[in-house]
């Protein structure tokens, strides 16, 4: 009889240690289940959190290294939300002209002396002349500055290339001590040419070319 009550016993403080044990693992499980639980809480508020603090303070941008400097905020913006495509307007062009470019071009032929009468290349007064480099040629004009004690004294062009005066050239300073003579506009030829300046004056008087010039005028 003592045998089964030890027995007895026994078996009641195994089954009584059992329990306990099931009932603290059991509390256990709880516990863990709950920190996981809470860490993962956590876990979701923080990257929450943060991601909000990057939509919030971080700029868009295209994915490039060097983004353009001149790209605004309100473009940044646009770019972000998804906006509809605006209308492109209508641009007008106009064409430029360039104002800068000389109309006027001043080919220098020289000074000299004359006392003939008659047609008389006044030494080292010439130039070679292609009026064909010239673009859009509005007229052409012989100009000289001359001067004559007395008398009167003719002043004129010549194509010593194709040996003829160039038309319109000549000019003549009747009683006059100075002046300066602008031609009529030439009629010119075209290609490379040489030019001299002639003169010839009355009674031998001496006549002074002070200087000469071929004016080109543009369109």
């Amino acid at each position: 009889m003592l045998k089964n009550f030890r027995e007895r016993f026994l078996r009641e403080q195994l089954e009584k240690d059992e329990r306990h044990t099931i009932e603290g693992f059991i509390a256990l499980c709880v516990i863990i289940v709950l920190l996981v639980a809470n860490i993962v809480y956590l876990n979701i508020f923080v990257l929450k959190k943060e991601a909000a603090k990057d939509i919030a303070i971080k700029p868009y941008t295209s994915g490039l290294e060097n983004p353009q400097p001149t790209q605004s905020l309100t473009e940044q913006s646009l770019t972000i939300t998804d906006s509809p495509t605006p209308t492109p307007t209508p641009q007008n062009f106009y064409s430029v002209v360039d104002t800068s470019a000389p109309k006027d071009y001043f080919i220098p032929l020289g000074s000299g002396t004359n006392n003939s009468t008659d047609w008389t290349d006044i030494t080292g007064v010439q130039t070679i002349v292609d009026f064909g480099q010239y673009p859009n040629i509005k007229e052409v004009k012989f100009e000289a500055s001359v001067t004559i004690r007395t008398g009167f004294v003719l002043i004129r062009l010549y194509n010593v290339t194709d040996k003829h005066t160039v038309w319109n050239s000549e000019m003549t300073l009747y009683d006059k001590t100075s002046a300066y003579l602008v031609s009529s506009p030439l009629s010119y030829d075209t290609g490379s040419k040489t030019y001299q300046v002639q003169m010839r004056n009355q009674l031998n008087a001496t006549a002074t070319l002070v200087q000469a010039k071929i004016h080109v005028i543009l369109k």
